[in-house]
């Protein structure tokens, strides 16, 4: 693909075959801030204040303004305070963002990791809760079978426990791994690749 395809795509790094690094052209326009719509840039700069950069993911998603508009409010109430903690919130966003193997996610979770300061101490062990949470967020996938055989979409034997340690948490815990599961998705498909530091080096090259 040429650097002067006619959707004026940006270049941005991305993983090769075999695991090499390589430049290519984003799949969609990277909005700047000087071409943004009127209410766009005042965004950017509360993105700015907060990442230290607009992140690719603004920046693709502002090409249509209806979504990048409900976009970041969502995510704010999704990883917002609620009935889950920050620590069991974490845990599961960085195990469904390392399932899913996209470096870019991976590298913006780890930094709101330490930007929440959250020590190596608190990453230590798993409560019976905690590692109820981790088994069910790789149990998020697509149903096999009808919805009058299995409802849920997930193993049976889950709805019990997850009912009992969850109770109105279950739509906080879901909403969260669907959320990294959904941008772990959409980063690679559209070659938003690292716009912060890379992951530390024991997690980048598994991915």
């Amino acid at each position: 693909m040429s650097d002067d395809a006619n959707f004026n795509g940006q270049l941005v790094e991305r993983e090769g075959t075999q695991g090499a690094r390589s430049s290519i052209e984003s799949l969609v326009r990277l909005i700047e801030r000087e071409e943004a719509a009127p209410a766009i840039p005042a965004i950017f700069d509360l993105g700015e204040a907060h990442h230290g950069k607009v992140l690719n993911s603004w920046r693709a998603l502002a090409n249509r303004l209806e979504i990048f508009y409900v976009y970041i409010p969502y995510v704010r109430a999704v990883i917002g305070q609620g009935p889950l903690d920050r620590r069991l919130k974490e845990f599961v966003q960085v195990q469904t963002v390392l399932l899913n193997r996209c470096r870019s996610v991976v590298s913006h979770r780890v930094i709101s990791e330490k930007a929440a300061g959250i020590s190596e101490a608190e990453l230590e062990g798993f409560s019976d809760r905690e590692r109820l949470a981790l088994v069910y967020a790789p149990a998020l996938k697509p149903a096999a079978v009808s919805f009058a055989d299995e409802p849920t979409a997930v193993d049976p034997e889950l709805v019990t426990p997850l009912r009992a340690q969850f109770s109105d948490a279950i739509v906080e815990l879901t909403a969260t791994i669907a959320l990294w599961k959904a941008l772990a998705r959409l980063h690679p498909v559209l070659g938003l690749q690292l716009d912060m530091e890379p992951p530390p080096a024991e997690i980048d090259h598994v991915l």
